[in-house]
């Protein structure tokens, strides 16, 4: 659920809704426009909601959105169209030529009529990539929502149920969403929740391991998993925040799982001094080593 992307897939996808052909074609079916009739020569991009290596939450409010400008390409394509079809840019040719307009030939009946068919398909097609766009937008803004609503749910069973097992086993998914949202107020408000409840679980008052501690141990590693990939500076915080309470979690139930959990975190050093591709914020260590300076009163026997 969490992992749909804002937008008309995936909203197609959360929701089981067949696409629309000729919404989502992005090519012309009546009409042919080569690139030599484009005004700036460019193609249509695809709709693409997802963040690349290096990750900016857009806003959505803001409807600046770089996936938003779908058919933008096309449209300068139906202009040159409509150029053509019209016969300004011939007349602009002649006159850069030292012409006049009335050089070009008569059009008689039938050459207009095919210009006024020409005329409608290209016109037609310019609403139906408006409305695609449309589309798009509505269902950006419509996953937005949904997710935030879903995201309600989440941060009133996690204050009231953060000594769960189950609150522990949703950070994994929570910053894989702050990772790979399109929209600031998804990854803002999924930070918040993971810091909050990082802070929530004091002393004794954490989650405990699974019944299978594996399972904590394999959380450890998908926490410092996500720290490793590029993302914001705050999906980073969250990241060592949450890898801290789950380390909460190991030690609290066993003080030799604190040799372990030293590991971990060497080989997310080692990772990072040797690997471009591991983008761990140095803080995540620094932050380690801080809780470490406080814990080792209470650990040494």
């Amino acid at each position: 659920m969490l992992k749909s992307k804002e937008s008309l897939a995936g909203q197609q996808e959360l929701f089981d809704q067949e696409a629309d052909d000729n919404v989502e074609s992005g090519a012309m079916s009546d009409v042919e426009i080569t690139d030599a009739d484009s005004a700036d020569g460019t193609d249509a991009e695809d709709d693409s909601e997802g963040l690349d290596d290096d990750v900016v939450w857009e806003d959505i409010e803001d409807g600046s959105s770089n996936a938003d400008d779908i058919g933008d390409g096309e449209v300068a394509k139906l202009d040159a169209a409509l150029a053509v079809a019209l016969g300004t840019r011939h007349i602009h040719a002649a006159m850069e030529g030292g012409g006049s307009p009335s050089d070009e030939s008569d059009m008689d009946d039938e050459d207009m009529m095919a210009i006024d068919d020409t005329l409608v398909k290209i016109f037609k097609e310019r609403k139906r990539i408006a409305s695609m766009k449309q589309q798009k937008k509505d269902a950006k803004e419509t996953m937005t929502n949904f997710k935030l609503r879903v995201l309600d749910l989440l941060e009133i069973f996690i204050k009231l149920q953060h000594t769960n097992v189950l609150s522990l086993m949703l950070i994994l998914p929570l910053l894989e969403l702050a990772r790979s949202t399109s929209s600031k107020q998804i990854g803002i408000r999924v930070v918040a929740m993971l810091k909050d409840y990082a802070r929530t679980c004091k002393g004794n008052d954490i989650p405990p391991t699974n019944d299978n501690v594996e399972d904590t141990w394999i959380l450890l590693r998908g926490i410092h998993g996500e720290a490793m990939k590029e993302a914001s500076h705050a999906h980073s915080s969250a990241c060592s925040q949450a890898s801290l309470l789950v380390v909460k979690v190991l030690v609290g139930a066993d003080r030799s799982n604190a040799k372990g959990v030293v590991g971990v975190y060497a080989e997310t050093w080692a990772e990072w001094l040797l690997s471009k591709k591991c983008k761990v914020q140095p803080f995540m260590f620094s932050d380690f080593v801080s809780w470490s300076t406080n814990a080792s009163k209470q650990l040494q026997r």
